[in-house]
């Protein structure tokens, strides 16, 4: 059986809250990261000039949009996805993350392991319970 695993991927596109860190765009009434949300706003192209992989991940990007529009699971394939409601990257935490199919496993890595404490986005990787669930998740049938 082929599997694809994923630990908190970046599948329907992330706001651009955490992208921006708060900043402001002086005299947008919208702010900064409501220009960066807007993916038909000509200014979102041209604020991050030089970080065209921030902007690939932002909800309605090209990227995002070609993958949900190509297909995001394939026949044949069983897919896990382990996402972490102390995601401050991905946002909001875990519908970011999820792939609506039934194919898929959805699980936010606190549900299954409430004892090992808080994650985020960088230390999910790192948690030796996301290991093991991964593991698993390969050795599953």
């Amino acid at each position: 059986m082929d599997r694809a695993i994923y630990l908190a991927p970046v599948t329907q596109g992330t706001t651009a809250a955490t992208l921006v860190g708060g900043l402001d765009l002086p005299g947008s009434p919208e702010g900064l990261a409501g220009i960066l949300d807007n993916a038909t706003d000509p200014l979102r192209d041209n604020i991050f000039t030089g970080t065209a992989g921030a902007l690939d991940c932002l909800a309605g990007s090209r990227v995002t949009h070609a993958i949900l529009n190509g297909g995001v699971t394939v026949p044949g394939v069983v897919y896990s996805v382990l996402a972490t409601r102390g995601d401050q990257v991905l946002t909001p935490p875990g519908p970011v993350s999820f792939i609506d199919d039934p194919r898929v496993e959805n699980d936010y890595f606190e549900d299954l392991y409430p004892q090992a404490g808080p994650a985020d986005h960088a230390t999910l990787p790192m948690q030796p319970d996301a290991a093991q669930w991964v593991i698993k998740q390969l050795l599953s049938e």
